[in-house]
C-alpha cells in the first residue's frame, strides 16, 4: 500500500494492531487525520516500537502495550502478522488442514464407490440401476459423501480458530441441508433393498 504523504513505504514488516502509520523523514500519514507536515519523531512517541522498512522510512505499528510482536493480542487467537507465514501457524491451523485433506480424501473415495456402482471394470457405464454402496464410510452411513462434505466445512471452522460465528452458521446450514438429504436417501435404500444393512445409519455414524 502507498499513501499520498509517504513516498517509498510500500510494505509492512509486522503488525500489532488494526491501525498503523507510515513515517518518512519529516512526513507522515496516519489515515487522513494527520497532515504531511507532522514530524516522524512525534508520531513514534505513543507507540512501543517502530520497525525500519527502508532507509529512513519507519513503520510505526504497535499498540502502546504491545511489546511482543508474535504474542496474541487477546484470548481470541488474534496473532501478529509476520514476514514468515510459518511463524503464524498455530495448532488449530494444522489440525484444520489435516481434517480438510482427510475429509476430502474420504469424499473422493465415496464418490468413486458411487460411480463404480454403474460401471464395469473398464469404467464403462453399463446400467442406471440403484445398488447398495459398500466400503469406506458407507459401512457406517448411507450418505457417506454428505458426511465427508460436512467434515470439510467443520475443518474450515477449526482452521479459523473455532470462534468464527459466521462460519459456524454456515456449518449449521450445511449440517441440516445434508442431514435432510441423507435422511431421504436412507429411507429410499431401506424401502428398496430388503437386504440393506440394518446397522447402517443415515448420516452420523451410530447416531442418526
Amino acid at each position: 500500500m502507498e499513501s499520498k504523504a509517504s513516498l517509498g513505504c510500500q510494505r509492512l514488516s509486522w503488525l500489532c494492531l488494526p491501525s498503523w502509520s507510515w513515517c518518512s523523514s519529516g512526513s507522515t500519514a496516519f489515515g487522513d487525520s494527520l497532515s504531511a507536515s507532522t514530524s516522524a519523531s512525534s508520531l513514534m512517541q505513543p507507540f512501543s516500537s517502530c520497525s525500519t522498512v527502508s532507509g529512513s522510512c519507519l513503520l510505526c505499528a504497535c499498540w502502546p502495550d504491545c511489546t511482543e510482536p508474535n504474542a496474541p493480542m487477546d484470548d481470541k487467537n488474534v496473532y501478529v502478522l509476520g514476514k514468515n507465514l510459518l511463524i503464524q501457524a498455530r495448532w488449530f491451523h494444522i489440525l484444520g488442514m489435516v481434517m480438510f485433506f482427510w475429509s476430502s480424501a474420504h469424499q473422493y473415495k465415496c464418490h468413486v464407490i458411487l460411480s463404480n456402482l454403474r460401471r464395469n471394470k473398464k469404467g464403462v457405464v453399463i446400467h442406471c440401476q440403484h445398488r447398495i454402496p459398500f466400503g469406506d464410510w458407507f459401512e457406517y452411513v448411507s450418505s457417506a459423501n454428505y458426511l465427508a462434505e460436512l467434515m470439510i466445512y467443520i475443518s474450515m471452522a477449526v482452521t479459523f480458530g473455532l470462534h468464527n460465528l459466521t462460519w459456524w452458521l454456515v456449518v449449521t446450514y450445511v449440517f441440516f441441508s445434508q442431514a435432510l438429504s441423507a435422511f431421504f436417501n436412507h429411507k429410499f435404500y431401506r424401502s428398496t433393498f430388503v437386504s440393506y444393512p440394518k446397522h447402517r445409519k443415515a448420516f452420523l455414524p451410530f447416531l442418526f
